[in-house]
């Protein structure tokens, strides 16, 4: 194992979990992967956003809470961004460039928001998560507001998406099931709860007046930030904050 490189700034008290996995320099190109958990429980944090502040580089982790900035190169001074609704957002600075290959476990503290019914400031900030999705993902925000109208006739939680002019189709089945089709051909879109993978069986257990938001996502960039399993785009549905 080398040494590690200058940016050891990064490597903070009760921030690291698992610690460094093997660092190679074969090259002199760095690149950041990782794994975003909970500190209370340890359990992967999906739905985080990962951001290099300087570079402007996103990406979100997946149901396994795994985020990868691929082959691109992570370079110092810079500033390691984690953001999610239910967490503290963590800052961790890297001074130099990455040498090698690094794989590291972030700790997220969660922040509980204890409310009594629909709280408006909850709300609003399940809207600002939705529409930061949205802008990393180029996806296609949805709000209550434009969808309210429609919430009157839907009888699951997925049909209001029928008006929302980003779907190609909706396929119905028994107990529940919806196939939501983003583009033709290209199969059922993955369907997420507050950034949460859930079969779309689920989806009969909340009903329409329920959504806050939703953010659909077409099949490329989908497959960019949640990977193959996404191949035909993905639908996040956000609730409404109680």
């Amino acid at each position: 194992m080398t040494s590690l490189p200058a940016w050891t700034c990064l490597v903070l008290a009760g921030v690291l979990l698992g610690g460094f996995s093997d660092v190679t320099s074969t090259e002199d190109r760095g690149t950041l992967a990782g794994t975003v958990l909970d500190a209370g429980n340890e359990r992967a944090v999906p739905g985080a956003e990962v951001s290099l502040a300087v570079a402007g580089h996103r990406r979100i982790t997946d149901v396994d809470g795994r985020f990868s900035f691929g082959d691109i190169d992570v370079n110092g001074p810079d500033t390691l961004v984690f953001r999610h609704l239910s967490y503290d957002s963590l800052r961790l600075p890297i001074e130099a460039a990455i040498a090698g290959s690094v794989d590291l476990d972030f700790l997220l503290s969660p922040r509980p928001i204890e409310l009594d019914g629909i709280d408006v400031t909850a709300n609003r900030r399940v809207r600002e998560e939705a529409r930061y999705l949205a802008d990393v993902s180029s996806g296609y925000f949805w709000d209550e507001t434009d969808f309210q109208s429609y919430v009157g006739v839907a009888m699951h939680i997925a049909d209001p998406l029928r008006y929302s002019g980003k779907v190609t189709n909706i396929v119905e089945g028994p107990d529940g099931y919806r196939c939501i089709v983003i583009r033709a051909r290209a199969g059922c879109a993955q369907m997420m709860i507050n950034n949460v993978r859930v079969n779309t069986e689920v989806l009969k257990n909340y009903a329409p007046e329920m959504i806050q938001s939703y953010v659909i996502i077409d099949p490329i960039n989908a497959t960019t930030l949640y990977g193959t399993g996404a191949a035909a785009g993905v639908v996040v549905v956000y609730l409404k904050g109680r």
